[in-house]
């Protein structure tokens, strides 16, 4: 708990370290860079401070040596990155199915969307698989078991820290 907290400390103070005049902030979800008088949306720094918080404790549950850290959380980021990007692909091609259908395309362009699919889909379960190979290898068997562990339960705590702060807020509100 206290490395959590140095943490995000230490990520706070070089934030506002950083906070200069002239200083421009790369922003991933919009894939452009914005000047400092035009700060990211909050949600953006909710989501940065969010992923501060899953990689320190990921790290401390996993025992990670810094060695390990410095390539095994690149590595999780590309993987990351990749399912999004698959994610997003996929859903494009489904609007694009439901576009044909709505149309009552020919059962030919249904069945090219739908193969399109399902290579988009094979492709990104050999990606998958295989980063996840190479992120094992950097790991102890130890260590892969506890990051699948995490992996599992992180989401879910952060589900049930929202829904408290909510009721937290909606019984101050109501007093």
């Amino acid at each position: 708990m206290k490395k959590i907290i140095l943490i995000l400390f230490l990520l706070v103070l070089s934030l506002s370290v950083m906070a200069q005049t002239r200083m421009t902030i790369t922003m991933q979800a919009y894939d452009s860079i914005c000047p400092p008088e035009f700060p990211p949306p909050p949600e953006h720094r909710e989501r940065r401070m969010l992923e501060a918080v899953r990689v320190s404790r990921m790290a401390e549950m996993m025992q990670l040596s810094n060695d390990q850290i410095s390539k095994f959380f690149p590595k999780l980021k590309q993987l990351e990155n990749n399912q999004r990007e698959m994610r997003k692909k996929h859903q494009e091609l489904v609007a694009h199915l439901e576009e044909l259908m709505i149309r009552k395309a020919k059962d030919k362009e249904i069945k090219a969307k739908l193969d399109s699919i399902d290579r988009l889909q094979k492709e990104a379960f050999k990606n998958m698989e295989k980063i996840h190979q190479e992120l094992d290898t950097m790991l102890t068997i130890q260590q892969r078991a506890m990051w699948r562990i995490f992996d599992q339960n992180f989401d879910e705590e952060i589900r049930k820290m929202v829904i408290q702060v909510k009721e937290k807020r909606y019984r101050r509100i109501r007093q």
